[in-house]
């Protein structure tokens, strides 16, 4: 206890002297933030026109690294800026967002946004926390009901989250989108592939894989179709220039790169890299300043919403996109089917990849971090957007460090989940432990948001 009350002490010493001011001046029309699940940085192209027209409008348009491959975490570390391990949302039997911890429409609320949110899926709404600071939640359906709001916006200060729950599975065939491929699945192939299909896909015939991309193209031409119903919903208000757009996704799909389909499962390239589309308002006067040729953390999008919207950013978040920050990305995915932690830290064209292994059926009670058979691969990204391994061990031994360092930078401790629950939420954070040298410049000692609260700063 006496170390927590110092980690306590250490916290609202940060708060108070590093807390980041909101850019200059601040958002004022509408702030619209468009989530799909499950599109690739590499699916905006030729078959996505409105997507490509976006891309080539948007200040910013470039890659971002999701902090998790499966939804409801990146979810809950695009709505809280923290990363997996600390905001303990890590599989589907533990999805539940802490109330304690400030949300985005929670933050944006405090600066005087209205906020509202057109969820799908289970793990977006409900008991599982992620409504937490919107003024009103709704179903997406087909997205009629958020492209109508969006053309009748009239009010000022906006934040308005729409989820897409495409492409992911189930992939739906849709013939009338099958020329924008410029291929036609086979007569008799089924209507639908649900994620069950995907998790026991065969890719051993001719042609097999070819097949699952042609679905996974249609549903990107379905996701993108509805993209464009909301932007264009968006012009017909007369709030355009006036207004924040950002359009992403939390997560990608494996189509078949290591012999996997979906997501959820590893830690691929093809599951993290996503594309981040941001378009600022015409009078603002703020520029992103991290460079469209390097992936970004898409854990980074919560503070740069909130200094945006004029609100108040706690050095508990990862740094906002209008800030420098270092190129490393962290990413974690906890439980795997394989029954493993995973952790990846990408930095560059170069990807470190760390397999923890821990006992059957002890997930809660294993340190995370810790076990004697961790596997390790470094791969390089290529520009064609696939990854191979490689083999260089002075750049595994680095990326490693910086990959320890960084999670226990966010993690504090290496408890196991179980005792981590336990805690207050503020003393998840701490210094990094002794003996651990920082390799390269890193993002300074985090603290937890509800620790600026509590000390009024």
């Amino acid at each position: 206890m006496s170390r927590l009350a110092g980690l306590l002490a250490l916290a609202l010493l940060a708060a108070c002297a590093v807390g980041v001011e909101p850019v200059e001046p601040p958002a004022r029309g509408a702030m619209v933030l468009i989530t799909l699940n499950g599109l690739r940085a590499d699916a905006i192209g030729a078959t996505t026109p409105n997507l490509e027209a976006f891309r080539q409008e948007a200040d910013w348009a470039g890659r971002a690294i999701a902090a998790s491959s499966w939804g409801a975490p990146s979810l809950a570390s695009l709505f809280t800026g923290l990363q997996p391990w600390s905001h303990q949302v890590l599989h589907y039997e533990q999805a539940r967002l802490d109330p304690q911890l400030r949300t985005l429409a929670a933050a944006l609320g405090e600066a005087g946004w209205r906020t509202a949110a057109y969820t799908a899926g289970r793990w977006f709404r409900g008991r599982h926390g992620f409504g937490h600071g919107f003024d009103s939640i709704a179903a997406t359906g087909r997205g009629r009901r958020p492209a109508g709001h969006l053309a009748s916006l009239e009010e000022e200060r906006l934040f308005l989250w729409v989820d897409l729950p495409v492409p992911r599975a189930p992939y739906v065939r849709r013939d009338w989108l099958e020329n924008r491929l410029g291929t036609d699945l086979p007569r008799g192939a089924p209507g639908r592939l649900k994620e069950a299909d995907l998790l026991a896909y065969d890719f051993s015939p001719p042609g097999a894989r070819d097949r699952l991309a042609a679905y996974y193209g249609l549903n990107v031409a379905h996701g993108d179709e509805l993209v464009g119903r909301l932007l264009e919903a968006l012009r017909t208000s007369g709030r355009w220039d006036e207004s924040l757009v950002v359009v992403t996704s939390l997560y990608g799909e494996e189509l078949g790169e290591e012999g996997r389909a979906g997501h959820g499962a590893s830690l691929a390239r093809a599951n993290l890299e996503v594309p981040l589309l941001i378009k600022l308002p015409s009078a603002f006067e703020a520029e992103i300043v991290s460079p469209a040729n390097q992936p970004v953390g898409l854990v980074r999008l919560w503070a740069t919403l909130v200094e945006a919207g004029g609100g108040r950013v706690s050095p508990a978040v990862a740094p906002s996109l209008f800030s420098e920050a270092p190129t490393g990305v962290l990413t974690e995915l906890y439980r795997s089917p394989e029954g493993d932690n995973r952790f990846a830290w990408i930095e560059d064209e170069h990807q470190l990849l760390r397999v923890v292994p821990f006992p059957a059926g002890a997930f809660d009670e294993s340190p995370v971090f810790a076990s004697p058979q961790v596997r390790e691969r470094l791969l390089r990204w290529r520009p064609d957007g696939a990854a191979e391994e490689i083999s260089d061990a002075s750049r595994a031994d680095l990326l490693g460090r910086r990959l320890e360092l960084a999670w226990r930078r966010f993690a504090g401790p290496a408890a196991s989940p179980a005792e981590v629950r336990k805690l207050p939420p503020w003393s998840r954070f701490s210094p990094p432990p002794d003996g651990i040298v920082e390799p390269s410049p890193g993002w300074g000692f985090w603290v937890h948001s509800s620790a600026v609260r509590a000390s009024g700063s």
